[in-house]
């Protein structure tokens, strides 16, 4: 089998050198693990105006998979008794607070971990490179709002999981980078995996990439910098690494949390607690989980300064794949590469959704302008036919804003839209309606948006 592994991993491989090429992308690593054996390549290059080989040693950012790391930490201490998922906040911290006083005494440690928060999650605040820098960043939320009602909407929220960094730190007193090391990278022996970029500096690492295309073809590459996130939002997305390590990682969670977890909290972070929809599947705790075809599959995926990531597993399987790059258009890519190593390996087709007609009045109904902090969605129609128009109003502080061209929809339900091309193609939209069936957010991949007009 393991002949026909390698054959199956190769082919893979020269077909994501190909579409990396196109894209324009300068470098990716990529790997499988099945049945034991790790099947690994780097391609490309690490840096375009500083070019070193990519190998399949080299470090990424990992991006937002960094929150299934904080959420494992936080469940080593619902085991040893010191974390119960359903308290408030509140008892490990207890000067918690956010704009709305309910909220701020009625949030669980379950609902920062699984994305129920409802107050506004991309909130960038840098709050310094001390070990007071969480501390200080949960204390600024003392003024967030709610963007939906708590454990109402599912919508991605990074400051939730800053929240839940600030309480490993109080509940270890240790600052949460070395709490990490304790009870996540040493037990497994992740030898890779850092959160400071001198850490890293030694090694073959990644540097994030803005990629221009022209019309014919021709890809201008510019390096981004800063080359990393504030520290403030080191538990929601700070850890570089590579494959190897995030092999390891996979491989403790495929095996029912051994040697980190119960098999208790394992199958407590794999299963589903809020469905969300066919594209994303469900929210677990830290993880997200999709049935693909009848198989199940729990992934996260991570995006920082052009750097875009992902790590998949399929617990009955035991299979696990992973890819770094190092250009904004790495989500397509791994979106390709992913439903590649599905079809050679597990031998699953991905079925694109049918795109069916919608009458002019539902179409009509959906037009107007959608925002949360950082994007705003505007839906047009244009010629009869819906479109997406995606823009971001602020970013992290150093960070460049990505500029998204007009995108086509379709629709594959009631109210349920698919972009049909451009950057974001085969991103689901849903639309959110109250009890009266007024619509009242628009949800862009995991993250919602309230309408304004």
């Amino acid at each position: 089998m393991k002949q026909e592994y390698a054959h199956k991993f190769n082919k893979i491989t020269k077909t994501v050198e190909k579409w990396r090429k196109e894209m324009g992308i300068p470098g990716v690593v990529l790997g499988v693990s099945i049945d034991g054996e790790e099947y690994i390549d780097g391609l490309g290059v690490t840096n375009h105006a500083h070019p070193v080989e990519v190998d399949r040693d080299t470090i990424g950012q990992i991006g937002s998979i960094t929150k299934t790391f904080t959420a494992t930490a936080i469940m080593r201490l619902v085991d040893q008794g010191r974390v119960d998922l359903d308290a408030s906040v509140q008892t490990y911290l207890p000067d918690f607070r956010v704009l709305d006083d309910d909220v701020s005494k009625r949030v669980t440690v379950r609902h920062l971990l699984s994305h129920n928060s409802g107050w506004i999650g991309d909130f960038y605040l840098d709050t310094g490179r001390n070990d007071d820098t969480l501390e200080l960043f949960v204390q600024a939320m003392a003024d967030l709002p709610q963007l939906a009602p708590l454990c109402e909407i599912v919508s991605y929220n990074n400051a939730g999981f800053s929240v839940a960094g600030r309480l490993i730190e109080v509940l270890t007193d240790l600052p949460f980078e070395d709490a990490m090391k304790n009870l996540v990278f040493e037990p497994l022996h992740l030898e890779h995996s850092f959160f400071f970029a001198n850490d890293v500096m030694p090694h073959r690492f990644l540097v994030g990439h803005k990629v221009q295309t022209d019309q014919h073809g021709h890809h201008t590459v510019e390096v981004i910098k800063p080359w990393a996130f504030e520290r403030s939002l080191s538990a929601a997305g700070g850890i570089a690494s590579n494959i190897h390590d995030l092999f390891k990682y996979a491989h403790c969670h495929m095996q029912m949390g051994a040697p980190l977890l119960t098999p208790e909290s394992a199958q407590a972070m794999r299963t589903t607690g809020t469905y969300v929809n066919k594209a994303i599947g469900g929210i677990g705790l830290g993880w997200w989980i999709r049935n693909v075809n009848g198989t199940k599959v729990v992934y996260h995926s991570g995006g920082t300064e052009g750097q875009v990531s992902v790590l998949r597993w399929l617990p009955v399987e035991h299979i696990a794949f992973a890819m770094l790059t190092n250009a904004r258009q790495g989500g397509l890519l791994i979106k390709q590469f992913s439903s590649a190593v599905l079809k050679e390996f597990v031998g699953i087709k991905e079925h694109k959704p049918e795109v069916i007609e919608l009458p002019q009045d539902i179409m009509q109904e959906y037009v107007g302008f959608y925002s949360r902090p950082i994007m705003n969605v505007d839906v047009k129609l244009v010629n009869g036919k819906l479109t997406i128009i995606v823009t971001n109003r602020d970013t992290p502080a150093g960070v460049p804003p990505q500029e998204f061209p007009p995108m086509p929809l379709g629709a594959i339900g009631e109210d349920k839209l698919i972009v049909t091309d451009g950057p974001m193609q085969t991103t689901q939209i849903d639309i959110l309606r109250d009890s009266n069936g007024q619509i009242t957010y628009l949800r862009l991949g995991s993250r919602i948006h309230r309408r304004k007009e």
